[in-house]
């Protein structure tokens, strides 16, 4: 099996083209699963579970673009091994589920961002009115007569 080396991956990283396409493919998996609790959580409305998933999202995306750069860097050299075409497939379809889950999740995300939005500008809106207020008593003290 053919080694690629990048001085960007780790030391214990996998560096042939079988062990990235499989740690591919687990990573594809992992951000698939993430994609449907991010839906479940957005259909739930529970909004503070949100932030927290994407930041995990995110995490393996970037970990997920070092594999696939080295992955891609091992396979320019030519047509991918036979037996790599069976991974390659799996990893294909996992990349058209994510895109169908990300597809389904954007009117969701959508939604919550033109809420979140629509909340921003009441409060803005509520701190502008307070700001305007102002109290009709004086702020000065006054001497009382009390001769009368």
């Amino acid at each position: 099996m053919i080694a690629c080396e990048d001085p960007a991956m780790t030391a214990t990283a996998p560096t042939t083209p079988d062990a990235l396409i499989r740690l591919s493919i687990d990573q594809h998996h992992r951000m698939a699963h993430l994609l449907h609790r991010l839906q479940e959580e957005l259909e739930l409305q529970a909004f503070e579970k949100l932030t927290e998933l994407n930041d995990e999202l995110s995490g393996i995306q970037d970990q997920a673009r070092l594999v696939d750069d080295e992955l891609l860097r091992c396979l320019q050299g030519g047509p991918p091994a036979a037996a790599l075409l069976p991974l390659l497939a799996q990893r294909t379809a996992l990349q058209k589920d994510i895109v169908a889950l990300l597809a389904a999740i954007l009117p969701g995300a959508k939604s919550v961002k033109s809420l979140l939005a629509n909340e921003m500008q009441t409060l803005k809106t509520g701190r502008t009115a307070l700001s305007g207020y102002k109290s009709g008593t004086m702020h000065q003290g006054r001497l009382i007569n009390s001769a009368t």
